[in-house]
C-alpha cells in the first residue's frame, strides 16, 4: 500500500493514517502515473475581497495567475477569489498564517474559514487527467480545461474545487474539498493510484524536478 510522508502539521489530512515514518525512503515520481502531493496542512485563502497589493491584478473568472513566490490567485466568480502557495513552497508558507502582509489577497470578514481546514491534494503526472473519467460532472479533458483554469464541480460524488496547474510539462490538478470527505477521498485515490500507477510525493521532491513556475505579477 502506498504511504505518505509525515504531515506538515496536525490539521486534517485525507491520508493522515497512512503517513510513513520519518526515516522511510521517499518514493520517486512516476512519469506515466498519477502522483499525489498532500498539502492539506498548508495555508490557503478563499474570500471575496480585492488584492492586498494594488500591483496584483485579479484574473478573469474561471482562471488563475501565478504571483510572487509561486502563489496562485484564482477567480471563481465576479467576487470569489482564492490564493494558494506553490506546491513546493507550501511548508514554508505556514508562517504566513495570520500574517496578512504575506498574502497576495487580503483576508477579511468575507473570508471562508472552512476552506482552510478541508483537504488539499495536488495530483500530477501523465495519468492525472484520468481522475475526471470517474464521475465528474464537468468536461475536464485537457483541451477543454487548460492550464491555470479553475472551477467548482462534482467529482467522486462530492463537491470539489479543481485548479489546473501543470508542472514540468506534466498535467497537474489541485483538488480542494470538505474535510468530512477525507476518508472517501483517501480510498478513492488509493484505488486510482493502484490502477494507474504513481507515488505519493513530498514538496521537496517536486522542487527538485526543477519546474518551479516563474512569477507573473
Amino acid at each position: 500500500m502506498t504511504t505518505l510522508a509525515p504531515p506538515l502539521c496536525a490539521r486534517t489530512s485525507p491520508f493522515v493514517a497512512l503517513h510513513r515514518p520519518d526515516d522511510a525512503a521517499p518514493a520517486a515520481l512516476v512519469e506515466g502515473g498519477l502522483n499525489i502531493l498532500d498539502l492539506s496542512c498548508a495555508p490557503r485563502l478563499r474570500t471575496v475581497l480585492a488584492p492586498a497589493d494594488p500591483a496584483v491584478s485579479l484574473p478573469v473568472p474561471g482562471a488563475a495567475l501565478r504571483g510572487r513566490h509561486g502563489w496562485l490567485v484564482a477567480r471563481l466568480s465576479a467576487g470569489g477569489v482564492i490564493a494558494l502557495p506553490s506546491p513546493t513552497q507550501a511548508p514554508l508558507s505556514v508562517q504566513a498564517r495570520g500574517d496578512e502582509a504575506a498574502w497576495p489577497i487580503a483576508p477579511g470578514p468575507a473570508c471562508d474559514p472552512g476552506f482552510a481546514h478541508g483537504y488539499w491534494l495536488y495530483c500530477v503526472g501523465a495519468s492525472a487527467p484520468a481522475l475526471f473519467r470517474h464521475g465528474c460532472e464537468t468536461d475536464m479533458r485537457p483541451g477543454c480545461f487548460g492550464d491555470l483554469s479553475v472551477c467548482q464541480t462534482r467529482l467522486f460524488a462530492t463537491s470539489v474545487l479543481v485548479l489546473r496547474e501543470d508542472w514540468g510539462g506534466r498535467p497537474g490538478y489541485h483538488l480542494l474539498g470538505c474535510g468530512s470527505y477525507a476518508q472517501h477521498m483517501e480510498k478513492t485515490m488509493q484505488n486510482l493510484m493502484a490502477r494507474y500507477g504513481g507515488a505519493v510525493l513530498t514538496p521537496g521532491q517536486l522542487a527538485m524536478d526543477g519546474a518551479e513556475p516563474l512569477a507573473q505579477f
